[in-house]
């Protein structure tokens, strides 16, 4: 069943030079699955390419309005030599936007 998952992580960094430093934090991610979206169903808080409290814009992992993530990611698959079959899941492991703000973290393509 294609369904939005929550996944709680720990992010931490630390140096020695050119001056001592480390943090740690919790965050949590979404992992998306890629295709349908309509087969997501409604979620209140939840958009696609346009505002609410979590949302998720194509143009920030493609940087095209236009370009589906779909699209997107089987073509940088494709142009590695990789072709998805038809079984293939793709996922998107993210952080969204909250309100609109873009925190820019990494994220990940989890192709099953």
């Amino acid at each position: 069943m294609n369904r939005i998952s929550i996944i709680h992580a720990k992010v931490g960094h630390s140096r020695l030079w050119p001056k001592k430093n480390s943090f740690l934090y919790k965050i949590f991610y979404l992992k998306i699955p890629i295709g349908n979206f309509a087969d997501l169903g409604k979620i209140h808080f939840f958009s696609f390419n346009k505002f609410n409290i979590f949302s998720i814009y194509n143009k920030d992992y493609t940087r095209s309005k236009e370009k589906s993530l779909f699209s997107f990611i089987k073509e940088k698959l494709e142009l590695s030599g990789y072709n998805l079959n038809k079984n293939s899941r793709i996922d998107l492991v993210t952080m969204p936007r909250i309100l609109g703000f873009s925190f820019n973290p990494i994220s990940f393509w989890m192709i099953t």
